[in-house]
């Protein structure tokens, strides 16, 4: 999955997994990026995931947080969603 297709290279596996985190905020979604999730702990990872929450709703994110997700996650079921399309970048 963490992974795309390059048609003059073939397939592309990405070396870390940095994972997009959706934040919905009063004027839209902002898209963090969490940097090389898989090696953070689980403590490590829920206190990051805080930090880039908080900064995206006070809009405090550098533009460099905002860029090179591998994979985005995001919680359609937080709004009683069943179904959505995903948007692939």
């Amino acid at each position: 999955m963490n992974a795309w297709f390059d048609p003059e290279r073939g397939r592309r596996l990405s070396a870390s997994i940095d994972l997009g985190l959706a934040v919905d905020t009063p004027t839209g979604l902002i898209v963090p990026v969490i940097r090389n999730a898989v090696a953070l702990s689980g403590d490590a990872l829920e206190a990051e995931i805080a930090r880039l929450v908080e900064a995206a709703r006070t809009r405090t994110l550098a533009p460099e947080a905002l860029k090179g997700a591998t994979l985005t996650l995001s919680n359609y079921g937080s709004i009683a969603g069943r179904h959505a399309t995903p948007v692939v970048v």
